[in-house]
């Protein structure tokens, strides 16, 4: 009796207890109820074994039978709420399995190994208890999923908190949803932190595969090369493996690498846009992942892809409004920019024209010669202004003509080493004897080439260095400029190419702008590559023209 009260108002106890924690709808009155129902049937059985059958023992069977039926209340009340409120996936599943699998032992023992025990131990004088033990351990080792269950049941046993566990990944789940939007660096930067923090391991490491399927990011993770993991994350997806651990990795390079590494889990991020791997380990105390926690990491790993490819995706949405708002400020520019020149064109031809004439009349003494040779050099200033705003705003028949970069290079370092002469600057070049030929003509050619060259002068600042190298690459030709400068903000580093976006105090803001505008129209590429505190590095692929070589 003292047994019986003892479970069932402890019982009771733990579930109030719970009552107070749950958020699932309908799971705090099943509990209540389910309290209140044991401690009514603890209370009843005191009152039969202790005062009901002592007092009418010819009854006895009756009241042993009411205790032995009494509870089914709480086998009617779990299958009322079961069905009325959904309860399949809170309780039903693991009370069915862990059924399962004491019924099975129970049978098993009842009619497999009693009769074994009656006889063997009378003739071996041995308890085949201890062999029925080892088998039913043996089971439990052999068979995944029992091991899985056994180890679960034994972690809560333990006192590991999954419900806390569960109400962190939910809370991680719905913040990550918000950071869609932010740069992906910063993005993988808080998981990997969050991840290190949630599941207690040491280093959390998200390796992203490129667009040419190779790992972006840094030059090592989780101990190895980068370049060493893209073998394994096209093994996994060969094998159709979405997570392994040290333990039951597939044989073959995704073992082996784990071996090289402290890598405890491994998830592939196989998404149509967006691959990588996610690396976890070790845990603190080398503890292993339990099934349902490597269930929690991969859904976080795919919300992680989720939410990279949403913050890609507006990223690219809004380069593309930024493009259309850009082009259509360009037009205006163009269209004012045009109109005005057009409009001055005109008149400073008239005044040219008449300066010139009244010089003639009075001649070289007159006492406003020296006054009309000044109006024809304003204006003849004012006219190459004008040139220069009809060029600005007029597209450029780039590709019309072919031109030689080697040419254009050296003309401009003949130039330009005179101007770091002056600010204690040095300029390296490492050029090919001979590159082919540029689809554009060499005024474009001169002018890009002296736009990057001056920006890197001007980044190196007094006493800096620049380096210039280029050489043929397949079908292009690749122009590399670097400084060992300040670097570029990332706040200028996105509108780099845009009219009017400067960092330099004096600068103008068009210089970058003319470069990438001419080798768009080219059909060329450029590029940027910064580092705070190093330097910045600018890298230009042209196009060759049909097989002409320039020397």
């Amino acid at each position: 009796v003292i047994w019986r009260e003892a479970v069932s108002v402890t019982c009771a106890i733990g579930f109030l207890r719970l009552r107070g924690n749950t958020t699932v709808f309908g799971a705090r009155s099943f509990l209540a109820i389910l309290a209140v129902i044991l401690i009514l049937l603890a209370i009843a059985h005191a009152v039969i074994i202790l005062f009901v059958i002592p007092r009418w023992p010819q009854e006895r069977e009756v009241w042993q039978l009411m205790l032995a039926v009494s509870p089914m209340a709480i086998v009617l009340l779990f299958a009322w709420y079961v069905l009325r409120y959904n309860f399949m996936q809170l309780a039903l599943e693991r009370t069915i399995v862990y059924g399962i699998i004491v019924l099975g032992v129970v049978v098993a023992h009842r009619f497999v190994f009693r009769n074994f025990h009656e006889a063997w131990d009378q003739r071996f004088r041995f308890d085949f208890a201890f062999v029925e033990a080892a088998l039913l351990i043996a089971l439990i080792i052999a068979y995944r999923p029992l091991r899985q269950r056994t180890g679960e049941a034994l972690r809560y046993f333990m006192g590991e908190r999954f419900e806390r566990l569960r109400q962190r990944v939910r809370e991680t789940a719905l913040e990550m949803s918000s950071l869609a939007g932010r740069p992906p660096g910063e993005i993988i930067a808080w998981f990997e932190a969050v991840m290190n923090d949630i599941f207690e391991v040491r280093d959390a490491s998200v390796m992203l595969m490129g667009a040419s399927d190779q790992p972006d990011g840094g030059t090592e993770s989780a101990g190895l090369p980068l370049d060493a993991w893209k073998p394994v994350f096209d093994a996994m997806v060969e094998q159709h493996v979405t997570a392994c651990t040290r333990h039951d990795a597939p044989a073959g390079v995704i073992d082996d690498t784990l071996r090289q590494t402290q890598v405890t889990l491994l998830i592939a991020l196989n998404h149509p846009t967006l691959k990588g791997l996610v690396s976890l380990g070790p845990r603190l105390r080398n503890r292993s992942f339990s099934q349902e926690q490597i269930n929690m990491v991969i859904l976080l790993v795919e919300q992680l892809g989720i939410t990279l490819t949403t913050s890609r995706l507006q990223a690219e949405r809004l380069a593309a409004e930024r493009r259309a708002l850009q082009n259509e400020k360009l037009s205006t520019i163009g269209l004012v920019t045009g109109s005005i020149a057009h409009e001055v064109k005109n008149p400073l031809s008239s005044i040219k024209t008449i300066a010139a004439v009244l010089a003639e009349d009075l001649g070289e003494n007159s006492l406003h010669a020296q006054d009309l040779r000044l109006i024809l050099g304003e204006v003849d200033r004012l006219s190459t202004t004008v040139r220069q705003l009809l060029q600005f705003a007029r597209p450029s028949a780039a590709g019309a003509s072919t031109g030689s970069l080697l040419d254009a290079v050296r003309g401009t370092l003949a130039l330009m080493k005179h101007v770091a002469k002056e600010r204690g600057a040095t300029i390296a070049e490492t050029l090919p004897v001979a590159l082919p030929m540029i689809r554009a003509n060499d005024n474009v050619l001169r002018e890009i080439v002296f736009n990057l060259i001056t920006n890197a002068l001007d980044a190196a600042g007094e006493g800096g260095q620049v380096e210039l190298t280029a050489e043929q690459d397949r079908d292009h030709v690749v122009l590399q400029v670097s400084d060992n400068g300040p670097g570029i903000s990332p706040q200028v580093q996105d509108r780099l190419f845009e009219p009017f976006v400067t960092s330099k105090s004096d600068g103008t803001g068009l210089g970058l702008y003319v470069v990438g505008r001419h080798v768009r129209e080219i059909g060329g590429e450029i590029h940027c590559r910064t580092t705070k505190g190093e330097g910045t590095c600018f890298i230009v692929r042209l196009p060759c023209a049909s097989g002409d070589i320039a020397g």
